[in-house]
C-alpha cells in the first residue's frame, strides 16, 4: 500500500467515524497535530517493534567496539543508527552447511546502544526505523492505522469501548503479521531454533 502519513491518519479517523484532515502537517488543524504527535512519537515505534515485519527488516554486519566490557559476553558491537528491534543473527559455519550463511538463534543481549554476544562476528537481522509509511506493506500499514485509531478514540472521542475494539483488531493484525512474515522469511534457507535460547532484552 503506497500511502502517506496523511493517508494513514485519515484511515484512522475513518475508523472512529470522524471527517478526514487535509494534511497531517497542517499547523492550524488541531486534529492533524494530535494525530501527527501520536503517530510519530508513540504509535509508529510501538507497531514496528510489535512484530518482525518483513517490509521494515534489514541485515547488516555490525562493527565491533572495544571500549565497552561485559562480564557475561565475549564481544560488543555498535547497533545501527536506525535500529528498533533485533530479530536474529545470521552466522557462518553452522551444520549441516558450513561456509554458508544460516539464520540461527544465537544468545545475545541489547543494552542501550550496544549489542552483546559471544560471536566473533555478527550479521544482524533487525527491524529498522522506516519513517515513510509508503514503504510499508498492506498489513503493516493497516496495523499502524488501526493502532492510531485506538489512540484517537481514547483521546478524541473519549470512548474506551471504541478504543478497546480497535486495539483488539490491532492485536489480531499483529498476530497475522507474525505468521505471514515467518512464512515469507524462510524460503530457501534453514531456521535453527533450539529451545532455551535467550531472546533480546532491551533496557
Amino acid at each position: 500500500m503506497a500511502g502517506t502519513e496523511t493517508t494513514l491518519a485519515n484511515l484512522a479517523f475513518r475508523m472512529i467515524r470522524e471527517d478526514p484532515i487535509t494534511s497531517i502537517d497542517d499547523p492550524d488543524d488541531a486534529r492533524a497535530l494530535e494525530a501527527k504527535d501520536l503517530w510519530q512519537n508513540m504509535v509508529r515505534g510501538e507497531v514496528l517493534r510489535s512484530a518482525d515485519w518483513n517490509s521494515v527488516r534489514k541485515q547488516e554486519d555490525l562493527a565491533g567496539i572495544t571500549n565497552v566490557r561485559s562480564t557475561e559476553w565475549g564481544y560488543a558491537y555498535q547497533i545501527p543508527s536506525d535500529y528498533i528491534m533485533a530479530r536474529r543473527i545470521a552466522s557462518m559455519n553452522v551444520a549441516p552447511y558450513p561456509g554458508r550463511f544460516e539464520v540461527v538463534w544465537i544468545p545475545y543481549e541489547v543494552m542501550g546502544q550496544t549489542f552483546f554476544t559471544d560471536e566473533s562476528s555478527v550479521t544482524l537481522i533487525y527491524t529498522y526505523r522506516e519513517t515513510n509509511p509508503g514503504f510499508y506493506d498492506d498489513l503493516l500499514f493497516g496495523a499502524c492505522a488501526t493502532r492510531l485509531a485506538a489512540e484517537l478514540a481514547y483521546s478524541r472521542a473519549g470512548s474506551f469501548k471504541l478504543g478497546d475494539e480497535k486495539m483488539a483488531i490491532y492485536a489480531q493484525k499483529v498476530k497475522e503479521g507474525e505468521g505471514d512474515n515467518q512464512v515469507e522469511g524462510v524460503g530457501g534457507r534453514s531456521l535453527y531454533t533450539p529451545s532455551g535460547i535467550l531472546t533480546a532484552r532491551r533496557f
